[in-house]
């Protein structure tokens, strides 16, 4: 059962992230990522969805899912994306997938509306912002210094330029995929914890 629609909640952190996915999904347009940019462009949308209050939360009865059964559907995915081509449909389709289900189980808000954040919790989202505001930093820095001189991608490499020898190779992937999805469990795990 859905919660009573709630009322609009703008913060700074939601204009500040809604601003920094807009700024990825330009750059990701820009050059030529247009799937990219409508994923980022998406979530975009669904924070300013949820900050209006647009979006309803699922119910504090609903159920977290089994780790047993979280983990039985990890290795059925990590075995498929393990044997499909990396930038293929199939892998695509994995991806989209697995992104979906974790917003969907990590948009739930137990208890109703959020009371407010402990500093563990103030902290340690302070801490993913950092990390990934100063990922998309160099990302951003590197595309630019990688269009503007000589020498391109090679001499300016993107995190993902970095990663892509050790990820073409099996054992590579294997553990790149198996991290992923480890880190994507575990906190999965404590956002049901809230």
């Amino acid at each position: 059962m859905a919660e009573p629609r709630r009322r609009p909640v703008i913060t700074f952190g939601m204009v500040a992230w809604v601003f920094v996915l807009v700024a990825i999904a330009v750059v990701q347009f820009a050059r030529g990522a247009y799937i990219d940019g409508i994923v980022f462009g998406l979530v975009a949308a669904a924070l300013i969805a949820d900050g209006i209050g647009m979006l309803q939360r699922q119910s504090s009865r609903t159920r977290a899912v089994p780790l047993a059964l979280l983990l039985v559907i990890a290795a059925l995915c990590a075995v498929i994306l393990l044997l499909a081509p990396r930038h293929g449909v199939v892998a695509t389709v994995v991806f989209v997938a697995i992104g979906v289900a974790v917003v969907l189980a990590g948009w739930r808000q137990p208890g109703g509306e959020q009371k407010g954040w402990t500093p563990t919790r103030v902290r340690a989202a302070t801490a993913w912002s950092i990390a990934g505001v100063i990922g998309c930093l160099w990302e951003l820095t590197m595309y630019i210094l990688g269009s503007l001189h000589v020498g391109g991608r090679e001499s300016f490499p993107a995190l993902s330029d970095l990663l892509d020898p050790l990820i073409d190779t099996v054992p590579g992937k294997a553990v790149f995929i198996v991290l992923w999805l480890l880190l994507g469990l575990f906190l999965l795990r404590r956002t049901g914890r809230r």
